[in-house]
């Protein structure tokens, strides 16, 4: 090998050594496309195109976040009182919300199911990744997140939440029947309605198939898990909420209040990467019962990106 290409590869290697590898290998080329053979030039260029597409479906963390900060701390009687009477209004066929299970107090659960219906009817309203492009949606969900860490913003989710662990499971119902009761109920202070996305996963004795989630219709989602108990009157020992919204096939935006929100490009990556993180929260927490619900708002047609597929299985 003559000096001039080996010291021209020499410099493509430290470059390689230090920037990323997709960046450093198109630097490379256009070192040594004139001193190197052709074959291992389009050798070079193939594995260009390679790691670029695998770059363009990596996953990515927008934010962190951490629940834990805001679960404590004071409340607003008021506002309690406005969001149970909601609720009260609007409670689904076997499902009540207690005045009396209300405590103006410290409290141990988080605020994952207020603040996650939050985040969704925020995206939903302000056409996030449907009207508006990835750079204004992203910029938007930046001023959410700003607020939402805001003292009085977090006195609001934590008022919300305590009227939210109101509720009760009345009569006898299976644990199927009820967990979209709750769900429903607790939707519908935003105005929403949900349909079953999945059937109701048992992560004791079961995987949850990639492929279930990979296969659903693009639109905004709740993914809702829980420790089932049968002894409690939520028929549920704590659980835990995070949303969803599949903006397409091989792009989507997963948000949990006790981790942040993720970037998840790719279509096999869709199913992959949701599935890694119910795992990891199940792992963590023990909450194994686990179904998705596609939200959209009353007295509408399902929330959609675009002209995609809408069509949720029929039996789940």
């Amino acid at each position: 090998m003559s000096a001039t290409v080996s010291n021209s590869l020499q410099s493509a290697l430290n470059l390689i050594s230090q920037q990323p590898r997709m960046f450093a290998i198109s630097i490379a080329i256009g070192f040594c496309s004139d001193k190197i053979p052709s074959v291992t030039l389009r050798a070079l260029e193939a594995l260009e195109d390679l790691l670029g597409k695998t770059l363009s479906e990596r996953s990515r963390v927008v934010f962190y976040d951490d629940q834990n900060r805001v679960r404590t701390g004071p409340i607003n009687v008021d506002e309690v009182i406005k969001v149970f009477s909601v609720l009260k209004k609007y409670q689904d066929k076997g499902i009540i919300f207690d005045i009396q299970k209300i405590h103006y107090c410290l409290f141990e659960p988080g605020v994952c199911s207020a603040k996650s219906l939050d985040f969704l009817s925020f995206c939903i309203e302000k056409s996030c990744f449907n009207k508006l492009n990835k750079k204004d949606s992203f910029n938007l969900i930046s001023s959410w997140r700003y607020e939402k860490n805001l003292p009085d913003s977090e006195i609001s989710l934590r008022s919300r939440q305590m009227a939210f662990n109101s509720v009760r499971v009345i009569g006898k119902r299976k644990d199927n029947e009820t967990s979209i009761a709750k769900i429903a109920s607790l939707v519908a202070f935003h105005s929403f309605k949900i349909q079953k996305a999945t059937r109701l996963y048992d992560l004791r004795v079961e995987n949850l198939p990639p492929e279930d989630l990979v296969d659903l219709p693009t639109g905004n989602y709740v993914v809702r898990m829980y420790k089932p108990n049968s002894n409690s009157p939520k028929k549920e020992q704590f659980g835990h909420t995070m949303a969803y919204m599949k903006v397409s096939k091989d792009y989507g935006i997963y948000y949990d209040p006790g981790a942040g929100l993720t970037e998840i490009k790719g279509v096999n990556k869709q199913g992959e990467k949701v599935n890694q993180i119910i795992l990891n929260v199940f792992r963590k927490w023990n909450v194994s019962k686990t179904r998705l619900y596609k939200v959209f708002p009353t007295n509408s047609k399902p929330y959609t990106f675009g002209q995609q597929n809408t069509h949720l299985p029929s039996k789940l």
